[in-house]
């Protein structure tokens, strides 16, 4: 007697197939993932090993300037222009390191980037001194490009410098921005003072046994940043406020998406219309401002950090918080950023 094969078997068969396409696709997919997962993990400890571990290949330089020259002694205090106008020589030496290609491939990618500068203000036995560090490499460049705007600048390659004190307490702080990186600080356009001299007048007041340096570690940024902020200013412009057009990403993007699929046209032609006419306030106006000025410079990856050597641990955490209260004074409360500090002891 022949078997008789039901329809309902040959639906459950291909249920049963269905099933496996789906158990295969989901293991595919999580193993995927894992293997993300492993490969960000062990690029991480890598690169955490060899902040500790490796040595960059670099020169130390002691830059000195006169004082005043002659001709300043004639004219006395210089102006607030006269002021910009020196502080805008200094602007052109990191715009030019922000003008280099940034560091890419495999390599750069896993062991990290080794185009790094570093500007360094050292405070020890009672003098302040001024040192540049630069990949052993980039070392003429940079002599290159302070002696074109600084002629009058004596540099000197020097051994690395020791700050520390076997009886002394060290400890050290980061300085970070509050806000994301598309709100400016204040800079020396936007005041008439000299901001750096709030952070040489702290340094100033150290004792002949306590040692105090100010790094500022940047490097070129990768273009990404310009795209960045270019789609912040056309959204905000589009009707959408700042805080909503910093969240926009490929993933929000795509929730939108779906979302509107589900809304009426008449609904979605609202939501449109209340965006476009939807008026900017004077702060936002300005803040934009900003950020196009911003985007209109080469761009800099920066650290700043201070480590301070003292007497004991009071006196050297009361210094480092002179320090972050000095840079308060680049703080752009109202359309800009702000520094915090985090410190190490």
């Amino acid at each position: 007697m022949p078997y008789e094969v039901s329809e309902n078997a040959g639906n459950l068969g291909g249920a049963a197939v269905s099933s496996w396409d789906w158990a295969y696709f989901l293991v595919v997919i999580l193993t995927l993932l894992i293997l993300v997962f492993l490969l960000f993990l062990i690029r991480k400890v890598v690169k955490k090993w060899l902040a500790k571990n490796r040595y960059h290949n670099h020169k130390v330089f002691l830059v000195k300037l006169p004082k005043e020259k002659p001709e300043d002694r004639e004219k006395g205090e210089p102006s607030a222009q006269e002021l910009k106008e020196d502080i805008a020589k200094a602007e052109t030496i990191f715009s030019s390191i922000g003008g280099l290609r940034a560091q890419r491939g495999l390599k750069a990618s896993l062991l990290g980037r080794e185009d790094h500068f570093s500007f360094e203000i050292v405070a020890n036995q009672k003098k302040i001194a001024f040192y540049v560090v630069a990949p052993e490499q980039m070392s003429r460049y940079l002599e290159q490009k302070i002696h074109a705007y600084y002629p009058e600048a004596s540099i000197e390659e020097v051994e690395d410098y020791n700050i520390f004190n076997r009886q002394g307490y060290t400890a050290g702080s980061i300085l970070r921005t509050k806000r994301n990186f598309v709100f400016p600080i204040r800079t020396y356009n936007n005041t008439e003072s000299d901001l750096m001299n709030s952070v040489i007048n702290v340094m100033s007041k150290l004792g002949s046994e306590e040692s105090m340096v100010t790094q500022i570690l940047v490097r070129s940024s990768k273009p990404a940043w310009h795209r960045k902020i270019n789609k912040v200013v056309r959204e905000v412009n589009q009707g959408k406020r700042v805080q909503e057009a910093l969240k926009t990403n490929a993933f929000s993007k795509t929730a939108t998406f779906i979302l509107d699929m589900f809304k009426s046209e008449e609904r979605q032609a609202q939501e449109k219309e209340k965006e476009s006419t939807q008026k900017l306030s004077a702060m936002e106006e300005e803040m934009l401002k900003g950020m196009e000025e911003k985007n209109s410079k080469a761009g800099l990856d920066v650290n700043i950090r201070v480590i301070v050597c003292a007497g004991d641990k009071a006196q050297a955490t009361g210094y480092l918080q002179n320090m972050a209260n000095a840079f308060a004074d680049f703080n752009y409360y109202e359309y800009g950023n702000s520094f915090k500090s985090r410190y190490i002891t």
